[in-house]
């Protein structure tokens, strides 16, 4: 059995053991938990029992359950039933409140009843004494969900393009600071704000990739210069540069050096070597892609080493291209086509070459989004 197969295997069985679970428990249960526990943070146990009409120990078992619903949230089911779920208890929203941002009602029930059913399930109910048991003002999520945020937000403060693209996520980043113990509006607050900002990165990049004319046409000094699809550009290969550094595959990991090299370089706006870099390694990515997918070589050289020609190496990387920054693929190979003459003449000695700011950023934003293409492609299909 492959491990793709054994992947698929192991999700099935964890969600039927979810349903099993969830079958053993319905809505109206998980409501009258719900009921006990608000109660009880405002009364004492035997209140609670007389409003509930239940007898001291119906009532200690509810409390106990509740407090194990907002103490101890499981992570072991989908997210959204456990940020619902989260809600639901710790936060004390209603069902009729998170019906709204839902397509229906019962859809809610059921991710509260995944939710109740798997946090019940991993936790041991019996030893909690309801006497010394506390029930937090605000919501708890489980720290993986909390690790997470922690990590978006630091991901978006290490960001420094210019503020006119990234001021959206400055503020998204401050939010999440702030509300870190209550995820659910800091990731409402993100999606907001990425699904304005990712058009602009989107567009800044396709300019960024296009900005040339052909190597007889083209004049450094005439050249609107993008600083947005530049900072876009060494920021993705800082982050790629940590990527690769955890893949387990040599070939890709043998470029570090090579592209930390680049960076520091480009930092110190010297572009000649850092150019050299961007596109000979663009290239031997494309080669990996080629070798990786199976391609038929085009020829051998006098060594006899495999040969993959341009064209080959192209159609590979259109074919696997992921859709980076949803980067349309046409435009994305269309451009570096069109740019092949600028890496051939500076690759090959050309006296036409161009070694100015704006080529290198060019350069660098192929890269990336060929570096994007050859990690997916490693996290899913290279062993």
């Amino acid at each position: 059995m492959s491990d793709l197969s054994k992947l698929r295997e192991m999700v099935e069985e964890e969600a039927e053991r979810r349903r099993q679970l969830r079958e053993q428990i319905s809505f109206e249960e998980c409501s009258e938990i719900k009921l006990a526990g608000e109660l009880f943070r405002e009364k004492g146990i035997e209140e609670v029992a007389n409003e509930l009409g239940q007898s001291l120990d119906e009532t200690r078992n509810l409390i106990k359950r509740y407090a194990v619903l907002v103490n101890s949230p499981t992570e072991n089911v989908p997210a959204m039933a456990m940020l619902r779920g989260v809600k639901y208890y710790g936060g004390q929203v209603s069902l009729e409140e998170l019906s709204e941002e839902a397509d229906s009602r019962e859809e809610v029930e059921e991710e509260i009843r995944d939710f109740v059913a798997v946090t019940l399930d991993e936790n041991d109910i019996e030893s909690i004494e309801v006497d010394s048991v506390e029930i937090p003002e605000d919501a708890v999520y489980p720290e993986i969900m909390t690790e997470t945020v922690r990590k978006v937000q630091q991901s978006l403060s290490s960001i420094s393009p210019p503020p006119a693209l990234y001021t959206g996520l400055a503020d998204v980043s401050a939010r999440i600071s702030e509300t870190v113990t209550n995820l659910q509006p800091a990731f409402e607050s993100l999606s907001r704000a990425i699904s304005r900002i990712l058009p602009e990165i989107t567009r800044a990049i396709e300019g960024g990739v296009s900005n040339f004319d052909s190597p007889k046409d083209y004049d450094p000094d005439r050249v609107r210069f993008d600083e947005s699809a530049e900072a876009i550009a060494v920021s993705s290969l800082e982050r790629f540069v940590e990527q690769i550094e955890r893949e387990e595959v040599p070939e890709l990991r043998s470029y570090i050096e090579r592209l930390e090299f680049a960076l520091e370089h480009h930092s110190d706006e010297q572009y000649v070597a850092p150019i050299f870099v961007f596109i000979s390694v663009q290239d031997g990515l494309m080669d990996w892609l080629c070798r990786q997918d199976g391609v038929t070589p085009d020829d051998q050289s006098r060594f006899g080493d495999d040969i993959y020609r341009w064209d080959t190496k192209r159609d590979t990387l259109a074919r696997l291209y992921e859709g980076w920054y949803d980067v349309d693929t046409g435009k994305f190979i269309q451009n570096l086509d069109a740019f092949y003459q600028h890496r051939n003449a500076i690759m090959h000695g050309d006296p036409l070459a161009y070694f100015d700011r704006n080529i290198a950023t060019i350069s660098l934003l192929f890269l990336d989004a060929t570096l994007y293409t050859v990690i997916e492609y490693a996290d899913q299909n290279v062993e």
